[in-house]
C-alpha cells in the first residue's frame, strides 16, 4: 500500500512538471509567432499572465526588425526636504559574463517593459522609492525618465563609436504614499 502511494506521488509530480513544460513550450512558441489575427486571438487572453510571470520571450535583437536605438531608464527621487537622488538601471556594458546572466532579465525589464508598458510603472516607482526609504526624509515623488540614443545602420556606423545618450523625456511621475514604503 505504501509503495502504491509513493508511485502515485511520483507519477503526480511528473505529470505536473510535464504539463508545465508543455505549457511553457506552447506559450513561448505562440509568443514568438509573427503577429496575425489567429495568433493574437490565442495569445491576447494569456498575455498578462505571461508578462507578470516573467515567461515572456522575444528575439527582437535579431529579426525581422532589430532595435534602432539604445534605451534605458533613470529615476529622479525627490525627498520631503527637496533633496533629489538619481537612480539608473544597470547597463549591459561592463558586466562580466556571470553578472550579465544574473541581471539580464532585470536589464531587459527596465529597458523594455518599464519604458514602454504603463502597467508596470507604478509598481516599479514604488520599488525605487522603497530603495531610497529614509524615515527622517522620505521620498515624495519618483519620476521615471526614458533616455535613448540612435544606433547607426551597419553600413554607416561601421568603425564608429556609438553616440552617447542624446535624448531623454519623463514618462511617469508617481506620488509616493507612506504605505508604499513598507
Amino acid at each position: 500500500m505504501n509503495s502504491g502511494k509513493k508511485y502515485f506521488e511520483m507519477h503526480h509530480r511528473k505529470w505536473i512538471a510535464s504539463v508545465f513544460i508543455v505549457t511553457y513550450i506552447c506559450t513561448t512558441t505562440l509568443s514568438l509567432l509573427p503577429v496575425s489575427k489567429i495568433r493574437n486571438a490565442l495569445f491576447d487572453p494569456i498575455r498578462p499572465l505571461v508578462l507578470y510571470s516573467g515567461l515572456w520571450q522575444n528575439f527582437i535583437l535579431f529579426a525581422p526588425d532589430p532595435p534602432k536605438s539604445n534605451v534605458g531608464l533613470t529615476a529622479t527621487i525627490t525627498k520631503r526636504n527637496g533633496e533629489t537622488a538619481q537612480w539608473q538601471h544597470p547597463v549591459r556594458k561592463g558586466l562580466n559574463i556571470f553578472d550579465h546572466c544574473n541581471k539580464e532579465r532585470y536589464v531587459s525589464f527596465c529597458s523594455y517593459y518599464a519604458n514602454y508598458n504603463e502597467v508596470f510603472r507604478p509598481d516599479f516607482a514604488r520599488f525605487i522609492a522603497r530603495s531610497y526609504r529614509d524615515d527622517g526624509n522620505p521620498p515624495q515623488t519618483v519620476t521615471l525618465e526614458r533616455y535613448w540614443s540612435d544606433i547607426p545602420p551597419p553600413n554607416i556606423g561601421l568603425s564608429q563609436a556609438v553616440a552617447p545618450t542624446e535624448n531623454h523625456c519623463p514618462v511617469f511621475t508617481y506620488s509616493v504614499k507612506s504605505s508604499d514604503l513598507q
